[in-house]
């Protein structure tokens, strides 16, 4: 083993995709036994945009020194198609950190995330009702960026991660924006350190936005593509991007989402209390 994969990560947030990922990264970072690498969403294991070496993903952990946990948090790892058989091949038994928050917000807010990159241009009911031609048609690009349904059925994707690893602990995103402090006390008994003694509640640390010039934002989109995303590019799409209050969900399309999911995954619908 070189040096880089020694320091490999010993436990992984993986999502879900628009449910706090970002702002629990963030409050983990405040732990002294925690390492959470800077860079978010390496997504190595999902082969979406880092295909590097095994020893450059590791790399990223160069800093962590002695501390107990070392981990990144990359949303797609949940949902992703073979990611969890990849991680438990690749990192063994690692503990599993999942955020959630009502499906139907998420999967209504996922949509608007792919609006506002330019790739949605269907209404979200119909966007939801595309999901199986899309699917069918798209191949892994459906899973990068179309499956709104596919993401918040929770409970098919914890039953597959609760087959390969020991360690799985599930939060809310409603519990973290409510109070923090009883959901990182709950992560720290998952893993066995001390609880941090006070915890200050921080702003949204991936608030909404749009695109500024849809031109440009398309222009990336197709660089991104066909390179991946670097420093320079992120920094021109967040320049062309600004705060946006996406329209509230309607009575009417919940209801349409609601159906929806119950075809993809009724054991989240029942969970969620949403029958």
């Amino acid at each position: 083993m070189t040096p880089e994969s020694a320091q490999r990560p010993n436990m992984l947030l993986i999502g879900a995709q628009k449910a706090g990922s970002s702002s629990l990264h963030d409050y983990l970072t405040l732990h002294p036994d925690i390492h959470m690498v800077r860079r978010k969403e390496l997504h190595y294991f999902d082969d979406c945009f880092f295909t590097e070496t095994f020893d450059a993903y590791c790399a990223e952990f160069a800093q962590a020194g002695s501390v107990k946990w070392r981990s990144e948090s990359t949303p797609a790892y949940l949902s992703y198609p073979g990611c969890a058989e990849k991680i438990a091949r690749v990192l063994g038994d690692v503990p599993i950190l999942v955020i959630q928050r009502d499906p139907i917000s998420r999967m209504y807010s996922q949509y608007w995330h792919s609006v506002k990159y330019g790739r949605e241009t269907l209404s979200f009911t119909d966007a939801l009702d595309a999901e199986d031609t899309r699917r069918d048609t798209l191949g892994m690009t459906f899973f990068r960026h179309f499956d709104y349904l596919s993401r918040s059925a929770y409970e098919t994707h914890l039953d597959k991660y609760r087959s390969l690893f020991s360690k799985v602990h599930v939060c809310q995103l409603e519990d973290l924006s409510k109070d923090p402090k009883p959901v990182l006390d709950g992560i720290c008994d998952f893993l066995d350190i001390p609880q941090l003694k006070t915890v200050e509640k921080q702003s949204a640390s991936n608030p909404s936005g749009m695109f500024r010039n849809a031109t440009l934002n398309q222009a990336l989109n197709r660089y991104e593509g066909r390179f991946g995303s670097n420093r320079v590019s992120f920094l021109i799409r967040r320049k062309n991007f600004k705060p946006y209050r996406y329209p509230r969900l309607t009575d009417d399309e919940r209801s349409h989402a609601i159906k929806r999911l119950s075809e993809t995954c009724m054991k989240t619908v029942t969970s969620y209390g949403l029958c």
